[in-house]
């Protein structure tokens, strides 16, 4: 006998004439599915709904969400309200005593200060420079390809070794800016890039703009040409070069969790709240973000 997969084209009620005396495998139509092109295709489940199908999907990527993002976060949010007296003992309930520690501190809305100079400059900067120089490569201009590919150079090369470059090269005593400098007459003496509290800040900028501009080009470039792209920043730059030194001029604050937690506090309390306040402070301005993105593009397309 025959075998029929699958119903015809209309999804009759009652099996058609030529199908009588032939095995039929899943006639019904409600355990088939209309997809693309209008071809058919089984259910997964004969009484699943297309919510509890969606639902079954998803199902893996929540699990490792719950996992490694829910988790963790709620590790980070309860220890902000716990007082650790070793990294691996158990904690004692203090409340917002961690949180008033931040606050009535000297380190954390400095380092907070900073790290939004740090961010707002480094988005300003990159933007601009991204901008032009993507016009530019945009350009029907000889050597486009090889300019295009050796843009990309500065982010190819791993941070720590960006960073060990650089300060050898902003080095006080064999460093080859000064040397050059000092060569040209334009500077009597050292001007300690990485060491002076006037200067860190806006050398690690300038580095770590050098490090990540690529990025912002290849988002530009891809906008000029229709094609979507993601970019990201990291803090890295401030704890590579200078550990948050001099002075503490670059303590921004993930090197200031970091110190709080294996440095000389060794608080992983203090190190949580901290945390809880800049993911608090992310999580804002991810909202606002998306607010105005669909916002906007809801005008676009109107």
């Amino acid at each position: 006998m025959k075998e029929v997969i699958g119903p015809p084209a209309g999804e009759p009620d009652v099996i058609p004439q030529e199908l009588l005396g032939k095995r039929v495998i899943d006639y019904h139509p409600s355990h088939w599915r209309t997809g693309a092109f209008g071809m058919r295709y089984p259910r997964l489940g004969r009484h699943l709904s297309d919510k509890q199908l969606g639902l079954l999907m998803v199902a893996p990527a929540l699990t490792l969400m719950l996992f490694y993002v829910l988790y963790p976060l709620w590790i980070v949010l309860s220890s902000s309200f716990q007082d650790f007296s070793t990294l691996t003992g158990p904690g004692r309930w203090v409340g917002l005593e961690n949180y008033r520690w931040l606050i009535d501190g000297q380190q954390f809305l400095p380092a907070l200060g900073r790290s939004v100079y740090y961010t707002v400059t480094n988005v300003v900067l990159q933007t601009l420079l991204g901008l032009l120089i993507a016009l530019l490569l945009n350009l029907s201009l000889p050597g486009r390809n090889i300019a295009r590919g050796a843009i990309l150079f500065p982010f190819i090369v791993p941070g720590v070794v960006a960073a060990i470059i650089w300060g050898y090269l902003f080095d006080d005593l064999t460093g080859v800016v000064d040397y050059v400098l000092l060569s040209a007459h334009i500077v009597k003496e050292p001007l300690g890039w990485l060491t002076s509290p006037n200067t860190a800040m806006n050398t690690v900028i300038a580095i770590s703009v050098w490090k990540y501009e690529p990025l912002m080009i290849i988002l530009f470039l891809a906008r000029l040409q229709t094609v979507p792209v993601e970019s990201f920043n990291e803090f890295e730059m401030p704890y590579l070069l200078t550990r948050g030194g001099p002075l503490d001029s670059t303590l921004v604050l993930p090197v200031l969790i970091r110190q709080t937690l294996i440095g000389s506090s060794l608080n992983p309390g203090r190190a949580s709240a901290i945390s809880a306040i800049m993911i608090s402070i992310l999580v804002v301005f991810g909202v606002i973000y998306m607010l105005i993105y669909r916002r906007t593009e809801g005008s676009v397309e109107e």
